[in-house]
C-alpha cells in the first residue's frame, strides 16, 4: 500500500462525496485505500453511502455515536495498511478536494526522503 486517505464524515454527505470522487480521480494510478469514519452522522450518510462505492476501495467505519474527530482518525490509523502513514506517521489536511498534483507531489516527497 502506497497511500492511507483517511476521511471523517459527521453529517456532511453532499461533501464527502464529492470527496471521495475527487480523490478516487486524484488516485486512479496510486495504490491507495481510502478509510472513512462516520461519527454517527444524521443526514443519511450511511443509506447513501453503503452501496455507492465499491468496498475492496473505500473501507467504511459506521460509528454508533460521535466520538469526535482526533479519535475518528486514530480508529482509521489503526486499520491503515500505508508502509509510509506506520514509519513516518504523515498527515495531509485538505479543507479543500484534492488534486492530483497535490497527492503527487505529496508521494514524491516521501518516497524521495526514504
Amino acid at each position: 500500500m502506497q497511500l492511507s486517505i483517511i476521511i471523517v464524515n459527521y453529517n456532511v454527505k453532499f461533501f464527502l462525496e464529492q470527496c471521495l470522487l475527487s480523490v478516487a480521480k486524484a488516485t486512479k494510478n496510486i495504490d491507495v485505500e481510502i478509510l472513512v469514519v462516520d461519527n454517527n452522522s444524521t443526514d443519511g450518510s450511511r443509506a447513501f453511502f453503503e452501496n455507492k462505492f465499491p468496498t475492496q476501495t473505500i473501507l467504511f467505519t459506521w460509528n454508533d455515536h460521535n466520538t469526535g474527530f482526533a479519535v475518528a482518525n486514530n480508529e482509521a490509523l489503526k486499520k491503515a495498511k500505508d508502509h509510509f502513514l506506520h514509519h513516518q506517521h504523515r498527515f495531509i489536511n485538505f479543507r479543500v478536494s484534492p488534486g492530483i498534483s497535490h497527492i503527487q507531489k505529496f508521494l514524491q516527497n516521501i518516497t524521495s526522503e526514504t
